[in-house]
C-alpha cells in the first residue's frame, strides 16, 4: 500500500514539474521564475552544471547517469544549495528525477527540491508535491515536518485563518530563530496585511542575511522598503532582485519600480 502511495505521489510530483516548466516557458507574469544568472564566480560544486545555452540538458544528464555515487551527487546538490546557486540545483534535480537515479527514493533530495522552489517561487503546488514525497519515503524527516507545518500555516492565512496562523509560526520562529520559511511567510502575511511594518522588515532583513538567493524575501523587502519611503534601501532589494532573477517580465517589474524611487 506504501509503494502504490509513493508511486502515485511521484506521478503528482512530476506532474506538477512539467506544470511549472511548461508556464516558465510561457512567462507567466504574476511568479518568479527562471531564477538564475552568475551570483557567484567561485569554483565550487557548480563546476560539473553546463550553464551554457546549449548542452546543458545533455552534459548535466550524461554526468548523473555515469555518476556511481548518489551519496556524493547529493551532497553536489547541496554544496549548490548552500551557496545560493538555487537555478543550477533545481537542474540537477530535475535531471536526478527525469533519469529515475537511485535518488529519487531520498527524501533529503525532494526536501532540497522544496526549499529551492519556496526560495524562488513561494510555496507553489511542486513545493507541497515535493514535501508530500519526503513525507512518503521518510516520515518521521524533521525538516519535511518542519516546512510541511509552515506550508500549513501559509495555506492557512491564505484561508483567513489570520490569528492561528501567525500564532503558529511565531511559535515555530520561538523553537528556531532562524527558520527563514517561517520569517518569510509570516513577513509576508503581516505586510501585505497591513500589520506591524518593523516586525515585517524586521523578519524579511534576517531572512535575506541568512539565506542571500532568498529571492521572494528580497522582493517583499523590497515592497516593504518603498513603502516605507526608505528609498536608497528600497533600490538595493529591488537590485539583488534583478540580479537573482533573470525572467524578462520580471525583470520589467523590478525596473518599473526602481524609476518609480
Amino acid at each position: 500500500m506504501l509503494n502504490l502511495m509513493f508511486f502515485i505521489n511521484f506521478l503528482c510530483f512530476l506532474y506538477a514539474q512539467k506544470w511549472k516548466k511548461l508556464n516558465s516557458a510561457f512567462g507567466e507574469k504574476h511568479r518568479g521564475k527562471d531564477i538564475g544568472g552568475e551570483m557567484s564566480t567561485r569554483k565550487s560544486a557548480r563546476q560539473f552544471v553546463d550553464t551554457s545555452n546549449q548542452g546543458q540538458n545533455s552534459t548535466t544528464s550524461l554526468f548523473i547517469k555515469n555518476h556511481t555515487s548518489p551519496t556524493q551527487l547529493l551532497s553536489q546538490v547541496r554544496m549548490l544549495f548552500a551557496e545560493g546557486h538555487l537555478h543550477e540545483a533545481q537542474h540537477v534535480m530535475e535531471c536526478i528525477i527525469d533519469n529515475y537515479n537511485p535518488l529519487i527514493s531520498s527524501a533529503d533530495l525532494f526536501v532540497l527540491n522544496a526549499k529551492v522552489d519556496i526560495e524562488l517561487h513561494g510555496f507553489n503546488v511542486h513545493a507541497k508535491c515535493a514535501l508530500q514525497q519526503a513525507l512518503l519515503l521518510e516520515p518521521q524527516h524533521e525538516e519535511a515536518l518542519k516546512l510541511s507545518a509552515v506550508s500549513q500555516h501559509h495555506d492557512e492565512l491564505r484561508d483567513g485563518l489570520y490569528e492561528t496562523a501567525t500564532e503558529a509560526l511565531r511559535k515555530q520562529l520561538q523553537q528556531d530563530p532562524n527558520d527563514v520559511y517561517a520569517m518569510y511567510v509570516l513577513a509576508n502575511h503581516l505586510f501585505w496585511k497591513n500589520g506591524p511594518e518593523q516586525e515585517a522588515t524586521s523578519l524579511l532583513e534576517k531572512a535575506v542575511k541568512l539565506r542571500p538567493s532568498f529571492l521572494k524575501a528580497w522582493l517583499c523587502l523590497a515592497m516593504a522598503y518603498k513603502k516605507a519611503q526608505d528609498l536608497g534601501k528600497a533600490e538595493g532589494a529591488f537590485q539583488e532582485c534583478l540580479s537573482l532573477d533573470t525572467n524578462a517580465t520580471n525583470q520589467e517589474f523590478y525596473k518599473k519600480h526602481l524609476q518609480s524611487l
